[in-house]
């Protein structure tokens, strides 16, 4: 009898990155900065916002780097509700659990 199951959730049970590529490619082109999928893939994927920051503007204070963060994140999940779907075979496993 299974008691947990244990899911991350990027690219596990949604494509979420394609809404985390969108956002940051709308709010880093606020900031001067052109992204594309490649760059986005080798530079920001998988990384915390802290270091991805530090990288691309590493100019901003301590605050304006946690508002960016709000930003990004609210943005994010805003998005994320209308735009994820589970991926498929998804919701039959979890009826199977």
């Amino acid at each position: 009898m299974v008691k947990a199951v244990i899911f991350d959730l990027d690219g596990t049970l949604t494509d979420s990155d394609k809404v985390h590529f969108q956002v940051f490619q709308e709010i880093f082109a606020g900031h001067g900065i052109a992204l594309d999928k490649a760059r986005y893939k080798n530079q920001i994927s998988g990384r915390q916002n802290a270091a991805i920051l530090a990288d691309f503007l590493p100019q901003l204070s301590a605050a304006e780097g946690e508002a960016f963060s709000e930003q990004k994140e609210a943005t994010f999940r805003d998005r994320a509700k209308n735009q994820l779907t589970p991926l498929p075979g998804l919701l039959d496993l979890l009826a199977q659990l």
